[in-house]
């Protein structure tokens, strides 16, 4: 299962979460090991200029029975532009040690933590700082961003 933000980026710099969907259920395949709900709120992105690289703050909350260990971000093509690698350090994760990142797709964001995790019902809020190299849309529009785990 998936959460997915849309949100909009207004013509005068102004950055606006439009919507918030509860929990979207995603079908997998993936029978090893199913995606776990995670939920999204409380998104932000800052400077809010577009193109600007920005820190990027959101929380989530573990939905599952299980520890999450994994935190996939997922930014639609087209929108926020993602490098082709982020140093550990430049993602935090209150309580959490980051052990790395990897980029998958261009588009896929993926934190693994060291132990503990996320319990079950725990929440945590994710910074991606500056020198992560994310960049805002380049144009004004609405845009989606997805978190889960494995």
């Amino acid at each position: 299962m998936s959460t997915f933000v849309r949100f909009r980026f207004w013509k005068p710099m102004v950055f606006l979460v439009v919507g918030l969907v509860a929990a979207v259920a995603v079908l997998s395949l993936n029978l090893a090991r199913p995606a776990q709900a995670l939920g999204l709120s409380a998104f932000s992105a800052s400077p809010s200029t577009m193109g600007a690289t920005a820190q990027i703050s959101f929380q989530v909350t573990n939905q599952s029975a299980n520890t999450a260990e994994e935190i996939r971000v997922d930014f639609l093509e087209n929108s926020f532009g993602v490098p082709q690698t982020i140093p550990a350090t430049a993602v935090t994760v209150p309580g959490e040690t980051v052990q790395s990142v990897a980029i998958t797709g261009g588009t896929r964001v993926t934190i693994i933590l060291v132990a503990p995790g996320i319990p079950p019902g725990g929440t945590a809020i994710v910074t991606l700082s500056p020198a992560a190299g994310i960049t805002n849309p380049p144009v004004p529009g609405n845009y989606t961003l997805s978190v889960s785990t494995e």
